[in-house]
Protein backbone atom coordinates (compact mmCIF):
# COMPACT_ATOMS: atom_id res chain seq x y z
CA UNK A 1 0.00 0.00 0.00
CA UNK A 2 2.37 2.68 0.69
CA UNK A 3 4.43 2.02 -2.43
CA UNK A 4 1.06 2.20 -4.33
CA UNK A 5 0.52 6.01 -3.02
CA UNK A 6 4.48 6.44 -4.01
CA UNK A 7 3.66 5.74 -7.19
CA UNK A 8 0.46 7.65 -7.10
CA UNK A 9 2.00 11.14 -6.27
CA UNK A 10 5.11 10.19 -8.42
CA UNK A 11 5.73 13.47 -9.00
CA UNK A 12 6.19 14.70 -5.67
CA UNK A 13 7.89 11.35 -4.46
CA UNK A 14 10.73 12.53 -7.50
CA UNK A 15 11.01 15.54 -5.91
CA UNK A 16 11.84 13.90 -2.72
CA UNK A 17 13.76 11.74 -4.11
CA UNK A 18 16.22 14.08 -5.82
CA UNK A 19 16.23 16.56 -2.89
CA UNK A 20 17.41 13.63 -0.81
CA UNK A 21 19.40 11.80 -3.23
CA UNK A 22 21.79 14.74 -4.44
CA UNK A 23 23.51 15.75 -1.06
CA UNK A 24 23.43 11.83 -0.56
CA UNK A 25 25.66 11.43 -3.91
CA UNK A 26 27.85 14.45 -2.70
CA UNK A 27 28.49 13.02 0.84
CA UNK A 28 29.48 9.77 -0.94
CA UNK A 29 31.79 11.34 -3.07
CA UNK A 30 33.60 13.71 -0.17
CA UNK A 31 34.09 10.16 1.50
CA UNK A 32 36.10 8.83 -1.48
CA UNK A 33 38.05 11.90 -1.51
CA UNK A 34 38.51 12.00 2.35
CA UNK A 35 39.83 8.60 2.32
CA UNK A 36 41.41 7.31 -0.99
CA UNK A 37 42.91 10.17 -1.83
CA UNK A 38 43.95 11.68 1.65
CA UNK A 39 41.08 14.90 1.49
CA UNK A 40 42.43 16.32 -1.58
CA UNK A 41 40.17 16.48 -4.57
CA UNK A 42 42.08 16.60 -7.89
CA UNK A 43 40.79 17.28 -10.78
CA UNK A 44 41.13 19.15 -14.38
CA UNK A 45 38.89 22.08 -15.04
CA UNK A 46 38.85 23.95 -18.59
CA UNK A 47 42.05 22.06 -19.21
CA UNK A 48 43.49 23.43 -16.14
CA UNK A 49 44.78 21.16 -13.04
CA UNK A 50 42.62 22.26 -9.58
CA UNK A 51 43.09 20.83 -6.27
CA UNK A 52 40.43 21.53 -3.24
CA UNK A 53 41.34 20.20 0.23
CA UNK A 54 37.84 18.48 1.86
CA UNK A 55 37.40 20.07 4.55
CA UNK A 56 34.74 20.30 7.93
CA UNK A 57 32.87 23.35 6.20
CA UNK A 58 32.05 20.84 2.72
CA UNK A 59 30.52 18.64 5.41
CA UNK A 60 28.51 20.60 7.24
CA UNK A 61 27.14 22.19 3.93
CA UNK A 62 26.10 17.91 3.34
CA UNK A 63 24.09 18.46 6.83
CA UNK A 64 22.77 21.74 5.99
CA UNK A 65 21.40 20.04 2.44
CA UNK A 66 19.99 16.95 4.43
CA UNK A 67 17.93 19.01 6.76
CA UNK A 68 16.25 21.03 3.43
CA UNK A 69 15.47 17.27 2.49
CA UNK A 70 14.05 16.59 5.73
CA UNK A 71 12.00 19.75 5.15
CA UNK A 72 10.85 18.69 1.81
CA UNK A 73 10.07 15.11 2.24
CA UNK A 74 7.73 16.17 5.57
CA UNK A 75 6.04 18.93 3.24
CA UNK A 76 5.22 16.25 0.70
CA UNK A 77 4.31 13.86 2.62
CA UNK A 78 2.37 15.79 4.85
CA UNK A 79 0.28 17.00 1.45
CA UNK A 80 -0.27 13.48 1.07
CA UNK A 81 -1.61 12.42 3.73
CA UNK A 82 -3.89 15.47 3.87
CA UNK A 83 -5.38 14.37 0.15
CA UNK A 84 -6.09 10.72 1.74
CA UNK A 85 -7.79 11.47 4.38
CA UNK A 86 -10.99 9.64 3.60
CA UNK A 87 -8.85 6.78 2.75
CA UNK A 88 -7.17 6.55 6.10
CA UNK A 89 -10.44 7.56 7.88
CA UNK A 90 -12.11 4.34 6.16
CA UNK A 91 -9.02 1.94 7.07
CA UNK A 92 -9.63 3.68 10.72
CA UNK A 93 -13.11 2.62 10.75
CA UNK A 94 -12.16 -0.92 9.40
CA UNK A 95 -10.19 -1.54 12.82
CA UNK A 96 -6.94 -0.44 11.80
CA UNK A 97 -5.10 1.14 15.18
CA UNK A 98 -2.98 4.12 15.55
CA UNK A 99 0.13 2.26 15.16
CA UNK A 100 -0.50 0.38 11.93
CA UNK A 101 -1.48 4.00 10.20
CA UNK A 102 1.68 5.25 11.59
CA UNK A 103 3.98 2.56 10.17
CA UNK A 104 2.29 2.78 6.78
CA UNK A 105 3.22 6.41 6.33
CA UNK A 106 6.54 6.04 8.25
CA UNK A 107 7.05 3.32 5.96
CA UNK A 108 6.51 5.73 2.74
CA UNK A 109 9.29 7.69 3.95
CA UNK A 110 11.30 4.59 4.39
CA UNK A 111 10.50 3.57 1.08
CA UNK A 112 11.17 7.19 -0.23
CA UNK A 113 14.59 7.18 1.66
CA UNK A 114 15.93 3.64 0.50
CA UNK A 115 15.11 4.97 -3.55
CA UNK A 116 17.05 7.99 -3.19
CA UNK A 117 20.28 6.21 -1.48
CA UNK A 118 19.96 3.78 -4.01
CA UNK A 119 19.65 7.04 -6.38
CA UNK A 120 22.15 8.53 -4.79
CA UNK A 121 25.18 6.05 -4.62
CA UNK A 122 24.75 5.35 -8.10
CA UNK A 123 24.69 9.13 -9.36
CA UNK A 124 28.13 8.85 -6.86
CA UNK A 125 29.72 6.06 -8.78
CA UNK A 126 29.28 7.44 -12.02
CA UNK A 127 31.13 10.74 -10.91
CA UNK A 128 33.78 9.14 -9.67
CA UNK A 129 34.27 7.53 -12.56
CA UNK A 130 33.73 10.64 -14.71
CA UNK A 131 36.20 12.37 -12.78
CA UNK A 132 38.94 9.91 -11.89
CA UNK A 133 38.55 6.83 -14.24
CA UNK A 134 38.00 4.20 -11.76
CA UNK A 135 36.19 2.28 -9.06
CA UNK A 136 36.27 2.56 -5.58
CA UNK A 137 36.36 -1.35 -5.47
CA UNK A 138 37.64 -1.36 -1.89
CA UNK A 139 35.59 1.32 -0.34
CA UNK A 140 32.52 0.20 -1.95
CA UNK A 141 31.14 -1.81 1.20
CA UNK A 142 31.74 1.15 3.36
CA UNK A 143 30.60 3.87 0.73
CA UNK A 144 27.35 1.40 0.33
CA UNK A 145 26.96 1.63 4.19
CA UNK A 146 25.74 5.25 4.04
CA UNK A 147 22.50 4.33 2.25
CA UNK A 148 21.48 4.42 5.79
CA UNK A 149 21.60 8.12 5.84
CA UNK A 150 18.86 8.57 3.11
CA UNK A 151 16.74 6.12 5.20
CA UNK A 152 16.92 8.23 8.12
CA UNK A 153 16.19 11.46 6.47
CA UNK A 154 13.37 9.39 5.09
CA UNK A 155 11.83 8.42 8.25
CA UNK A 156 12.32 11.30 9.80
CA UNK A 157 10.98 13.69 7.38
CA UNK A 158 7.72 10.97 7.85
CA UNK A 159 7.50 11.44 11.29
CA UNK A 160 5.13 14.34 11.81
CA UNK A 161 2.76 13.15 8.83
CA UNK A 162 2.57 9.84 10.81
CA UNK A 163 1.57 12.16 13.46
CA UNK A 164 -1.02 13.90 11.29
CA UNK A 165 -2.64 10.87 9.74
CA UNK A 166 -3.13 9.09 13.38
CA UNK A 167 -4.94 12.15 14.18
CA UNK A 168 -7.39 12.32 11.62
CA UNK A 169 -11.12 11.98 12.87
CA UNK A 170 -12.61 9.11 10.62
CA UNK A 171 -16.67 10.59 10.72
CA UNK A 172 -15.44 13.97 9.71
CA UNK A 173 -12.83 12.55 6.76
CA UNK A 174 -15.87 10.06 5.39
CA UNK A 175 -18.29 13.28 5.17
CA UNK A 176 -15.81 15.33 3.71
CA UNK A 177 -15.76 17.72 6.33
CA UNK A 178 -12.35 19.39 6.82
CA UNK A 179 -11.07 19.39 10.49
CA UNK A 180 -8.06 20.07 11.16
CA UNK A 181 -6.59 19.22 14.80
CA UNK A 182 -5.06 22.55 16.35
CA UNK A 183 -2.72 20.65 18.53
CA UNK A 184 -1.32 18.83 15.95
CA UNK A 185 -1.03 22.23 13.50
CA UNK A 186 0.97 23.87 16.15
CA UNK A 187 3.67 20.89 16.49
CA UNK A 188 4.38 20.98 13.11
CA UNK A 189 4.52 24.74 12.82
CA UNK A 190 7.04 24.28 16.21
CA UNK A 191 8.73 21.52 14.62
CA UNK A 192 9.32 23.22 11.08
CA UNK A 193 10.52 26.22 13.05
CA UNK A 194 12.98 24.38 14.91
CA UNK A 195 14.44 22.41 11.74
CA UNK A 196 14.57 26.46 10.20
CA UNK A 197 16.77 27.12 13.08
CA UNK A 198 18.96 24.48 13.07
CA UNK A 199 19.80 25.08 9.18
CA UNK A 200 20.07 28.79 9.98
CA UNK A 201 22.47 27.83 12.73
CA UNK A 202 24.08 25.16 9.87
CA UNK A 203 24.47 28.07 7.47
CA UNK A 204 26.33 30.33 9.55
CA UNK A 205 28.68 27.21 10.73
CA UNK A 206 29.81 27.00 6.92
CA UNK A 207 30.60 31.01 7.49
CA UNK A 208 32.38 30.05 10.33
CA UNK A 209 34.57 27.21 9.27
CA UNK A 210 34.98 28.74 6.12
CA UNK A 211 36.78 32.08 7.99
CA UNK A 212 38.93 29.62 10.33
CA UNK A 213 40.27 27.40 8.09
CA UNK A 214 43.90 26.71 9.09
CA UNK A 215 46.44 28.24 6.71
CA UNK A 216 49.04 25.87 5.14
CA UNK A 217 51.56 24.65 7.68
CA UNK A 218 55.07 26.94 6.16
CA UNK A 219 58.89 26.14 6.96
CA UNK A 220 59.49 29.20 9.46
CA UNK A 221 61.42 31.92 8.46
CA UNK A 222 64.89 32.14 9.85
CA UNK A 223 64.76 35.57 11.85
CA UNK A 224 68.19 37.63 12.71
CA UNK A 225 69.25 37.57 16.08
CA UNK A 226 69.06 40.37 17.92
CA UNK A 227 72.74 41.32 19.43
CA UNK A 228 73.13 42.96 23.09
CA UNK A 229 76.11 44.75 23.53
CA UNK A 230 77.22 44.64 26.95
CA UNK A 231 80.64 46.27 26.49
CA UNK A 232 82.74 42.96 27.93
CA UNK A 233 85.35 41.85 25.54
CA UNK A 234 84.40 39.22 22.72
CA UNK A 235 86.50 36.25 23.22
CA UNK A 236 85.76 34.63 19.74
CA UNK A 237 86.83 37.52 17.77
CA UNK A 238 83.44 38.55 15.94
CA UNK A 239 81.89 41.52 16.27
CA UNK A 240 79.02 43.13 14.63
CA UNK A 241 77.47 42.14 11.34
CA UNK A 242 80.16 39.43 11.29
CA UNK A 243 78.43 37.93 14.41
CA UNK A 244 74.87 38.59 13.08
CA UNK A 245 75.89 36.98 9.74
CA UNK A 246 77.10 33.57 11.55
CA UNK A 247 73.91 33.57 13.85
CA UNK A 248 72.10 33.45 10.26
CA UNK A 249 73.94 30.77 8.97
CA UNK A 250 73.69 28.57 11.91
CA UNK A 251 69.89 29.21 12.10
CA UNK A 252 69.15 28.46 8.11
CA UNK A 253 70.85 25.43 8.13
CA UNK A 254 69.24 24.12 10.96
CA UNK A 255 65.71 24.93 9.02
CA UNK A 256 67.06 23.01 6.25
CA UNK A 257 68.31 19.80 8.61
CA UNK A 258 64.83 19.62 10.11
CA UNK A 259 63.34 19.53 7.00
CA UNK A 260 66.01 17.11 5.34
CA UNK A 261 65.14 14.82 8.64
CA UNK A 262 61.67 14.38 7.58
CA UNK A 263 62.28 12.45 4.86
CA UNK A 264 62.65 8.56 5.18
CA UNK A 265 64.55 8.39 2.33
CA UNK A 266 67.26 11.22 2.01
CA UNK A 267 68.80 11.67 -1.06
CA UNK A 268 70.09 14.32 -3.94
CA UNK A 269 70.20 15.46 -7.71
CA UNK A 270 72.25 12.67 -9.75
CA UNK A 271 72.61 10.06 -6.55
CA UNK A 272 73.50 7.36 -8.59
CA UNK A 273 72.20 4.89 -5.22
CA UNK A 274 68.49 5.63 -6.15
CA UNK A 275 68.57 5.53 -10.04
CA UNK A 276 67.50 1.81 -10.69
CA UNK A 277 64.63 2.40 -7.80
CA UNK A 278 60.60 4.15 -8.85
CA UNK A 279 61.64 7.40 -8.45
CA UNK A 280 65.12 9.40 -8.68
CA UNK A 281 66.17 13.46 -9.15
CA UNK A 282 67.82 13.83 -12.43
CA UNK A 283 70.66 16.81 -12.06
CA UNK A 284 69.61 20.18 -12.40
CA UNK A 285 68.98 22.17 -15.55
CA UNK A 286 71.37 25.36 -16.05
CA UNK A 287 67.98 27.26 -17.27
CA UNK A 288 64.25 26.23 -17.17
CA UNK A 289 62.42 25.00 -20.46
CA UNK A 290 62.84 27.51 -23.52
CA UNK A 291 58.95 25.81 -24.20
CA UNK A 292 57.77 27.64 -21.19
CA UNK A 293 58.67 30.78 -22.28
CA UNK A 294 59.53 32.52 -18.94
CA UNK A 295 60.85 35.44 -18.09
CA UNK A 296 63.28 36.34 -15.80
CA UNK A 297 62.10 38.44 -12.57
CA UNK A 298 64.78 40.80 -10.26
CA UNK A 299 66.01 39.26 -7.09
CA UNK A 300 64.91 35.48 -8.40
CA UNK A 301 66.21 32.43 -10.09
CA UNK A 302 64.77 29.83 -11.36
CA UNK A 303 65.49 26.35 -10.34
CA UNK A 304 64.52 23.64 -12.66
CA UNK A 305 64.89 19.85 -11.26
CA UNK A 306 64.09 16.94 -13.57
CA UNK A 307 61.43 14.41 -11.51
CA UNK A 308 61.20 10.40 -12.79
CA UNK A 309 58.84 8.27 -11.53
CA UNK A 310 58.15 4.37 -12.92
CA UNK A 311 55.98 2.23 -11.52
CA UNK A 312 57.50 -1.74 -13.32
CA UNK A 313 56.47 -4.01 -9.92
CA UNK A 314 53.45 -3.23 -8.50
CA UNK A 315 50.71 -2.20 -11.86
CA UNK A 316 49.82 -4.15 -14.69
CA UNK A 317 50.38 -2.33 -17.87
CA UNK A 318 47.93 0.59 -18.71
CA UNK A 319 46.72 0.36 -15.08
CA UNK A 320 45.74 4.09 -13.67
CA UNK A 321 47.49 5.91 -10.50
CA UNK A 322 47.11 9.30 -9.17
CA UNK A 323 50.76 11.41 -9.58
CA UNK A 324 51.09 14.93 -8.72
CA UNK A 325 54.73 15.86 -8.99
CA UNK A 326 53.74 19.20 -9.71
CA UNK A 327 52.79 19.87 -6.24
CA UNK A 328 56.31 18.97 -4.61
CA UNK A 329 57.32 21.36 -2.63
CA UNK A 330 60.71 22.88 -1.87
CA UNK A 331 61.59 24.11 1.62
CA UNK A 332 63.97 27.22 1.77
CA UNK A 333 65.31 29.54 4.60
CA UNK A 334 62.63 32.09 3.41
CA UNK A 335 59.60 30.07 2.93
CA UNK A 336 58.24 27.08 0.86
CA UNK A 337 57.67 26.95 -2.41
CA UNK A 338 55.78 25.54 -5.24
CA UNK A 339 56.35 24.73 -8.96
CA UNK A 340 55.51 28.14 -11.12
CA UNK A 341 55.35 25.84 -14.24
CA UNK A 342 56.99 22.24 -15.37
CA UNK A 343 57.70 20.76 -18.93
CA UNK A 344 56.00 17.28 -19.08
CA UNK A 345 58.30 14.92 -21.34
CA UNK A 346 55.98 12.08 -21.89
CA UNK A 347 52.38 12.82 -21.85
CA UNK A 348 51.82 9.56 -22.64
CA UNK A 349 52.63 8.14 -19.04
CA UNK A 350 51.55 10.98 -17.35
CA UNK A 351 48.14 12.49 -18.61
CA UNK A 352 46.05 15.37 -17.53
CA UNK A 353 48.41 16.22 -14.82
CA UNK A 354 47.15 14.05 -12.48
CA UNK A 355 47.15 10.43 -13.83
CA UNK A 356 50.11 8.13 -14.22
CA UNK A 357 49.80 5.01 -16.74
CA UNK A 358 52.07 1.85 -15.86
CA UNK A 359 54.54 0.91 -17.01
CA UNK A 360 55.96 3.79 -18.30
CA UNK A 361 58.40 6.01 -17.13
CA UNK A 362 57.31 9.66 -16.22
CA UNK A 363 59.95 12.77 -16.80
CA UNK A 364 58.64 15.73 -15.28
CA UNK A 365 60.93 19.40 -15.13
CA UNK A 366 59.67 21.14 -12.24
CA UNK A 367 60.24 24.97 -12.65
CA UNK A 368 60.57 26.88 -9.07
CA UNK A 369 61.32 30.19 -8.47
CA UNK A 370 63.17 31.36 -5.60
CA UNK A 371 65.31 34.41 -3.82
CA UNK A 372 68.67 34.87 -5.81
CA UNK A 373 70.40 34.55 -2.56
CA UNK A 374 69.42 31.49 -1.30
CA UNK A 375 71.56 28.58 -2.25
CA UNK A 376 69.99 25.56 0.24
CA UNK A 377 66.77 24.01 -0.13
CA UNK A 378 64.75 20.57 0.93
CA UNK A 379 62.60 18.86 -2.03
CA UNK A 380 59.60 16.64 -0.06
CA UNK A 381 58.33 14.04 -2.11
CA UNK A 382 55.32 12.11 -0.52
CA UNK A 383 51.71 10.56 -2.07
CA UNK A 384 49.85 7.62 -2.71
CA UNK A 385 52.15 6.06 -4.99
CA UNK A 386 55.18 6.19 -2.61
CA UNK A 387 55.48 3.86 0.73
CA UNK A 388 58.10 5.89 1.70
CA UNK A 389 58.11 10.21 1.72
CA UNK A 390 61.97 11.07 0.12
CA UNK A 391 63.78 14.57 0.72
CA UNK A 392 65.94 15.68 -1.24
CA UNK A 393 68.52 18.18 -0.52
CA UNK A 394 69.06 20.76 -3.48
CA UNK A 395 72.43 22.66 -3.01
CA UNK A 396 73.03 25.46 -5.10
CA UNK A 397 76.38 26.18 -4.19
CA UNK A 398 77.97 22.57 -5.44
Amino acid sequence: MSMNQLFTYWQRTILSIIAIALPTSLFIFFLFVTFRLKGVLYATWLGEYVALEVGTMHYVAMGVALLIAILTTTEILWQNVNERRSQLAVLKATGWQDGLIRRLVLLEGLLTGLLAGIVGLLFALVMIWQVYRQFPTTELGFLSATILIPLLTGIIGAILPAQRAVRIVPNAAISNISVNSKETERRFKLALSSIGAVLIIGVLSLFLFATNEDPVEQTPTAKAPKVVTTGSKISDGLTGSKRQLEATKKEASGVIEETMAKGTIKTFPGDPAVKDTSFWIGKLLKQPPASLKLKQKKGYQYITVPTFYQDLYYREAGEESYYFPNRFRMTGVSGVYEPIDYENKNEKTWKQGIKYVAPGQSHVNLVYQVPEDEKEFVMFVSGENFAKTITVKIDLKK
